[in-house]
């Protein structure tokens, strides 16, 4: 019975990996409101200036640019004087091994009770990697994987005030920790947030269109 209720748990868990594989899950978290007339010129910067001349960070700064492009804004050269600068951040933690033995599937879970930290955990208390379209579970009875936090940072200021006006925080959780890949997904959940409520955090689920 244990045998048959394992390879049934495996199907099941397949099946659902399966069917959640198409979205990124971000935690979008906001304080304060750009209230900017339409037009208003924004440039992006590196808060953190070791990063600034770096290909990774025009790239990001690109994205997110454009994205404020969509909210009212109007991005300007390095060399402009803009009405506001929004500052960018983004990392991705060293990552936390999860080991799971013998495993069961039980209510919609699957995996022993554990967790640990500030990481997430649901139901039996582990990762949830039906969530994570990069996840790719091992077939046996001994299974582990890592778990990144990723983060990126964006802080809007007035420039003439030199005031914050906006902030946001977006956090996501997976195995992929090439922020090259996932970085989009943060960004656009933020920007279909923007600008959010004060305070608030909210789960974001950016589709990732098919090839």
């Amino acid at each position: 019975m244990n045998a048959i209720m394992r390879t049934l748990g495996v199907g099941l868990f397949s099946a659902m990996l399966a069917g959640c594989a198409t979205n990124i899950v971000s935690d979008v978290t906001t304080f304060g409101h750009a209230d900017v007339a339409a037009g208003s010129t924004v440039q992006v910067v590196a808060l953190d200036p070791a990063k600034a001349g770096s290909l990774e960070f025009k790239t990001y700064a690109n994205m997110l640019g454009n994205g404020l492009g969509t909210k009212g804004f109007k991005p300007t050269a390095a060399d402009a004087k803009p009405q506001y600068i929004a500052k960018l951040d983004y990392s991705v933690d060293d990552g936390k091994v999860l080991v799971r033995s013998d495993p069961d599937y039980i209510g919609g879970y699957y995996g022993r009770p554990w967790g640990w930290g500030p990481y997430p955990y649901w139901g039996w208390g582990y990762y949830d990697p039906f969530y994570d379209p990069f996840y790719r579970p091992y077939q046996n009875d001994v299974q582990s994987y890592v778990v990144y936090r990723r983060k990126l940072h964006v802080a809007i200021v007035d420039a003439a005030t030199n005031q914050q006006v906006f902030e946001a925080k977006v956090e996501s959780f997976g195995t992929n920790n090439h922020l090259n890949e996932v970085m989009p997904y943060m960004i656009d959940a933020l920007i279909s947030r923007y600008p959010g409520d004060n305070g608030k955090t909210i789960r974001v689920k950016t589709k990732i269109p098919k090839d």
